[in-house]
């Protein structure tokens, strides 16, 4: 099969970005579906796929992505169907990694997407790792200004050991419990999240909350070190001229803008103490044992009880939850630091699954969960119009 180089040229062509598909192969098939019509609609434009395309974070090993890349595009036909068209008719794929399906970098995961594809190596399908640029347009999934989600450095791989916060409680914790419900409850307090979880899951409920505090507890101690963490850094920078030269931007602007990131949490288990609320669950707990000793006459336990109590108040006091709006409040943040340091026109992010429009910036949502019968996309064109469309049952 021939690939044409389409009736335009790249910098004539309209580019229609998505976000946050989290395709898998029992995932609901209206999804692909929908992007399928999309994309038939749109023929001789380049899809962006924002970051978060598949669902890789809910293999407990990332060893077996090929395969599950695999048998995700051959549970969806009509989509797979629609990418070659798009493909072989003078369109294009782009897909930037997001925090979900970060192997999409490894050549294996690569080889096997072009394969369900049935696309030969010159096929127009690009692989991006960090972000691309379009129209004056600055597209990439917006996981690194997240700190429970960021990487050591936007250009390196991540270590098992060494994932991202957000991603080893999805891999360690909620794919092996079960506690799927909570996959994207991320400012589920632990108030909330306990009750929560008796009402879900009932008598199951115990075991998984002491799955939680274990997992929680292994990469709190995890933290402590820093090699896996300082060596990704390393590899990320040595990798930085090539990526600005091959975006033609300057060194020294990438750089500052990766001096900007936030830490990522992982790195620190302070950091992850607090965020895993430890604060309030183990003083509560605390609170539990003491008080009925402390109310039958003990000393010692009412002691301990006013102490549990005093630091729980003291947590608390600053909120019930303390990351509320946070992912989005950064993600906003971060597309005013690319457009300082990089001079993008226009920022495009997806990650928060929270639709956003601010002058020269828009939040993608999420393709899959932003409606709840529609779909929410983004059209750039070569003018420079940043237009957000919706199809769908609601479109």
């Amino acid at each position: 099969m021939g690939y044409a180089a389409g009736p335009v040229s790249e910098s004539d062509r309209t580019v229609i970005a998505v976000s946050d598909l989290h395709l898998s192969p029992g995932g609901n098939p209206r999804v692909p579906d929908e992007l399928a019509a999309l994309i038939e609609r749109s023929p001789h434009t380049e899809l962006v796929v924002a970051g978060d395309a598949l669902d890789l974070s809910m293999l407990r090993s990332t060893e077996d992505s090929a395969r599950f890349v695999s048998d995700t595009l051959s549970a969806s036909p009509r989509l797979t169907s629609a990418l070659r068209g798009l493909v072989s008719g003078g369109g294009k794929l782009t897909i930037v990694a997001g925090n979900h399906d970060a192997p999409l970098m490894r050549s294996d995961v690569q080889r096997a997407f072009r394969e369900g594809l049935e696309l030969p190596g010159e096929a127009p399908v690009a692989f991006e790792p960090w972000f691309i640029r379009r129209h004056g347009a600055h597209i990439e999934h917006g996981h690194a200004f997240d700190p429970d989600n960021a990487p050591a450095h936007p250009l390196a791989s991540w270590a098992p050991r060494s994932e991202p916060v957000g991603i080893a409680l999805t891999r360690r914790f909620l794919v092996p419990s079960g506690a799927l419900s909570f996959k994207h409850a991320h400012q589920t307090t632990p108030l909330g999240g306990l009750l929560d979880c008796f009402k879900r899951y009932g008598s199951k409920a115990p075991k998984i909350v002491g799955q939680y505090f274990w997992t929680a507890a292994q990469l709190c101690w995890e933290a402590r070190s820093q090699t896996l963490l300082e060596e990704e850094k390393r590899v990320g920078r040595a990798q930085l001229a090539q990526f600005a030269a091959h975006h033609d931007l300057a060194v020294a602007s990438l750089s500052q803008l990766v001096a900007g990131f936030p830490a990522p949490r992982h790195q620190s288990p302070r950091e992850l103490f607090f965020r895993l609320y430890f604060d309030r669950t183990l003083p509560t707990a605390s609170l539990v044992v003491a008080l009925p000793f402390a109310l039958a006459g003990s000393t010692i336990m009412a002691g301990v009880a006013a102490a549990s109590f005093a630091v729980l108040a003291a947590s608390l006091a600053g909120g019930v939850s303390r990351y509320d709006g946070d992912p989005e409040a950064r993600l906003l943040a971060g597309a005013e630091l690319v457009r300082k340091t990089t001079g993008a026109n226009h920022v495009v992010l997806g990650h928060t699954h929270r639709e956003e429009a601010h002058p020269g910036y828009t939040n993608l949502g999420s393709f899959a969960f932003s409606h709840k019968d529609a779909h929410s996309h983004v059209v750039l064109t070569p003018d420079g119009l940043v237009e957000r469309r919706v199809v769908g049952a609601a479109g």
